[in-house]
């Protein structure tokens, strides 16, 4: 449901059903959740693309990944922003509970505010300094007997004293529309260049605005898109900042909240459906904020432990779901129930649950009628609910996946590739592989052995870079290199599970591939060039190829006219790309001394960098590479820059492309540039090996 311009309705809150997954055998996670309430508030101006819109898609999956119930949500622009457009994507982004309040009539880049639970009121306080925005806010019937006023703020950029006077503004409506009994925060994009701004000394006498603030897993708390400035805040106030609690997600706890930067955050496995780039996408100019709270909630709900009747499920028996429940003031029958379902997808079946042992306060219950027996290997998911007899609901588990059973494990399934999949000479080579099994498996056991024609061989460690042990993927710790044209690598890969069950890929024989000779030219199409100190990404469109022996011109933000009047014609053959319409900073490249940059392949894979270039002076200079296969750069002049020319054609290494030089001219900068050459091996003029194919094909794993 939603509230807009003002209007306030009545919500059907969805009961939050306490779901009980049981992993394997017996698992107890008992659980009286209901004296406190965990409250995940987030300010979020995350809209990325050309629209300051969420249509391109990198915030959604930032929602979807931390998991907010209250967003203080700026430019709030989705589709044609039809009411049925945004609760449809309220929805599919946070879930059919929740429900929202957009500023109405023409604002141009709306604040709002998205709830779990019900508004009692929303509206909106004029912003008289902007016309495409004001201040949005709602009035929440959080868990507990304390309502919630949520605000919504997008103070101006142009400037600290206009960004006070607004403070003023809304500091002044909310001492005279907030009761000083409810709980208060105030959060979203104040666009602020330091924690000392005069709005925030302003806001500080209705919300807390000290240490310590949130921050990245690497310490730092600044959150626009280069990382430098605090602009995002959660504010709240000090009744409610009384109950403060560290932020969990995953295995990972962060006692002050978290400003989230996928281009930081490890694992994004915890934060799934995020991707490593979603905060660098095009035109992301802030980080997501988030702070969790453990508010006073009421009586305890129910308590419930699953367990399965047998503990260890056979293929050729039906199985029990057997729930202890307690309850302090007893358990309401009627909504005893448990509900599984064959796999991973699919409707669950709704099964009662009857009272077996003890009393409603404290008894044993099992399933009516039983999960029937399972083919070998068949995973069956589930989950139990109960309610007291004041209605207050649990889910066991109360989030997160549900409980499976397994019916008698299988052995595990491999399937094994290398990266690169068609590797050439000069490449560091892994073996992947992507590895299911139900009961897990045992990671000092998974290896690939391997050999090459040319007399290399070994047995390659392997290690989980993503996903788990029931289904990962694993990667080589160490590379194969060194090898030359023609050789033939073969190669397998072996583990076993935790109970001893043993697989290999191949089943037989060896996967095998023949060491290539680096291309001509290279398609380096979705590549990524990262300023890693100011936290700026180009990504190289479709079709950008450079020749072997050549280069690619990369200009801050100058078509080649422009770039050519400055510094002269290019050579024929260099590849040449405008920086500014496929960076993330709002001109491109900045190139004015001591850049450091990484280049990454459309994968992620590290290809060259970070360059050993942080004390090296580029302003108004050229800064070269000495050795392509070195990393030693020297300062000269801007005179004597070669933009599309250099040392190295005239002697390979065939180590691939490398960033060999970057320049600033002394009269602009939007000419600035960055260079890559292609170190490609010289051509082998008789590559003849003829290996025997192998009966089945590796593929790639990234």
């Amino acid at each position: 449901m939603k509230h807009e311009n003002g209007f306030s309705g009545n919500f059907v809150r969805r009961m939050i059903l306490p779901c009980l997954l049981l992993l394997v055998a017996s698992v107890s996670f008992a659980q009286q959740r209901a004296t406190e309430e965990r409250i995940r508030l987030m300010a979020a101006n995350i809209t990325s693309g050309n629209l300051q819109s969420y249509d391109p898609g990198e915030g959604t999956r930032i929602f979807k990944g931390l998991k907010p119930d209250i967003v203080m949500i700026q430019e709030f622009n989705y589709g044609d922003n039809s009411s049925t457009t945004i609760q449809g994507w309220v929805e599919s982004t946070f879930g059919a509970e929740y429900t929202y309040y957009r500023e109405g009539g023409n604002e141009q880049i709306p604040n709002g505010v998205i709830s779990r639970w019900p508004m009692i009121s929303s509206g909106e306080w004029n912003d008289s300094e902007v016309s495409n925005r004001d201040f949005a806010w709602a009035k929440i019937d959080i868990p507990g007997d304390t309502d919630l006023w949520a605000i919504s703020v997008h103070l101006l950029t142009s400037g600290s004293g206009v960004r006070n006077s607004e403070a003023i503004a809304l500091r002044n409506y909310i001492q005279a529309n907030v009761p000083a009994g409810d709980f208060l925060v105030i959060a979203g994009d104040f666009n602020t260049d330091s924690r000392s701004e005069s709005c925030i000394s302003t806001l500080s006498s209705v919300v807390y605005t000290g240490t310590p603030h949130p921050a990245d897993q690497n310490g730092n708390d600044d959150t626009n898109a280069s990382r430098s400035k605090p602009y995002d805040w959660v504010l709240v106030d000090s009744d409610l900042n009384a109950y403060k609690t560290p932020l969990t997600i995953g295995s990972s706890t962060y006692t002050n909240g978290l400003v989230f930067d996928s281009r930081v955050y490890t694992p994004l496995s915890e934060v799934s459906p995020v991707l490593y780039g979603d905060s660098g996408a095009t035109n992301m100019q802030h980080m997501a904020v988030v702070k969790d709270f453990l508010v006073p909630a009421g009586p305890p709900s129910p308590s419930l432990t699953l367990s399965t009747d047998p503990v260890t499920p056979r293929f050729d028996m039906p199985t029990d779901i057997v729930a202890n429940i307690n309850s302090t003031i007893g358990v309401d029958a009627a909504t005893a129930k448990a509900y599984w379902r064959i796999g991973t997808t699919g409707d669950f079946t709704e099964v009662a649950l009857q009272l077996e042992s003890g009393t409603a306060n404290s008894g044993s219950w099992r399933t009516a009628s039983s999960i029937p027996a399972q083919p070998s290997g068949t995973r069956v998911e589930y989950y139990a609910e109960a309610a007291n007899t004041d209605g207050t609901m649990s889910r066991e588990p109360d989030s997160g996946a549900d409980y499976y059973i397994s019916f008698e494990p299988s052995a595990p399934v491999i399937s094994a590739g290398l990266d690169p999949a068609a590797p050439v000479v000069g490449q560091d080579i892994r073996v992947t592989a992507q590895i299911t099994a139900d009961a897990g498996i045992d990671s000092t056991t998974v290896k690939a052995p391997y050999s090459a024609t040319g007399g290399q061989s070994g047995t390659l460690e392997m290690t989980l870079v993503t996903g788990t042990t029931t289904n990962g993927t694993w990667r080589s710790t160490v590379p194969i290199s060194g090898l030359a044209v023609g050789e033939v690598l073969s190669y397998h890969v072996e583990a076993e599970d935790v109970e001893g069950r043993t697989a290999r890929n191949p089943n037989t024989g060896e996967y095998s591939v023949t060491i290539a000779e680096q291309p001509q030219e290279i398609d380096i199409s979705g590549w990524t060039l990262t300023e890693t100190d100011a936290g700026i990404t180009a990504t190289f469109p479709s079709g950008t190829k450079i020749q072997a022996g050549g280069y690619l011109v990369m200009t801050r933000d100058a078509d080649q006219t422009s770039f050519e009047s400055t510094w002269g014609a290019l050579p024929a053959g260099v590849t040449f790309v405008n920086g500014g319409p496929i960076s993330t900073g709002s001109n491109g490249m900045v190139i004015n001394g001591g850049e450091i940059f990484e280049l990454r392949d459309s994968s992620n894979t590290l290809i060259d960098g970070p360059t050993d270039t942080s004390g090296v002076n580029a302003k108004n200079a050229s800064t070269y590479r000495e050795a392509t296969n070195g990393n030693s750069w020297v300062a000269t002049t801007d005179t004597a820059a070669t933009p599309g020319d250099g040392p190295y054609g005239a002697a390979p290494h065939g180590i691939g492309v490398v960033i060999t030089e970057f320049a600033d001219p002394a009269d602009g900068y939007l000419e600035a540039y960055v260079e890559l050459y292609y170190d490609a091996a010289a051509p082998t003029p008789t590559p003849t090996p003829t290996p025997t194919p192998s009966s089945e094909t590796g593929f790639v794993m990234y």
